[in-house]
């Protein structure tokens, strides 16, 4: 099995009882050339996704400086700051990320999540259009662009977004619901639809 297959395999082994396997498939795949940075970067992640940011942080600063500065390991930095209250540093990080990895829709939802922290709902709206267009089924990050458009007066934009959100049985969470009655609330006059 080629050192691809093994990083996109443990990163489909993740659960409870598959994290060993998971990373033991890393480390196997990260022996077979110890210059490429995927398989150390996605052992790191699986650390992340068990809450241990502490070891996260640690071990993407043990990494090489060719490393640290790969599209990936960005971006694991950026939501490790993210996770550690640092959004200042993880904008930064998830700008670098962004630039990398263009292509990949949780990068700008990052990035906008980064944005939204340090007070900036226009870039962060603009994030989260951008993981939108790359991945359009994926409602939670529509969510947030539609509570984003709302917060820079793209208020008929942000409703529109929404009702068609809440129009999937998937879409019918408590966050949408709240987020469509702040929208409602923002008109002048508020509406009641």
């Amino acid at each position: 099995i080629g050192g691809a297959d093994q990083v996109a395999s443990a990163s489909g082994q993740v659960s409870g009882a598959s994290q060993s396997l998971a990373e033991g498939a890393t480390e196997q795949a990260a022996g077979l050339d110890p210059t490429w940075a995927a398989p150390r970067v996605a052992t790191l992640a699986l650390q992340l996704q068990q809450g241990d940011t502490e070891t996260t942080l640690a071990g993407l600063r043990a990494l090489p400086d060719e490393m640290r500065t790969t599209g990936a390991a960005e971006l694991l930095l950026g939501q490790v700051l993210l996770a550690t209250d640092d959004p200042a540093g993880a904008r930064v990080a998830l700008d670098r990320a962004v630039a990398a990895l263009p292509g990949l829709a949780e990068a700008h939802a990052a990035q906008g999540e980064a944005a939204e922290a340090v007070g900036e709902p226009a870039l962060a709206a603009e994030a989260y259009e951008r993981a939108v267009e790359l991945e359009p089924g994926n409602l939670e990050n529509r969510r947030r662009r539609g509570a984003l458009l709302a917060r820079v007066d793209r208020l008929e934009d942000a409703l529109a977004e929404l009702l068609e959100i809440t129009g999937q049985p998937e879409g019918r969470d408590p966050e949408t619901f709240i987020d469509l009655g702040r929208v409602y609330g923002s008109f002048e006059p508020p509406r009641v639809e």
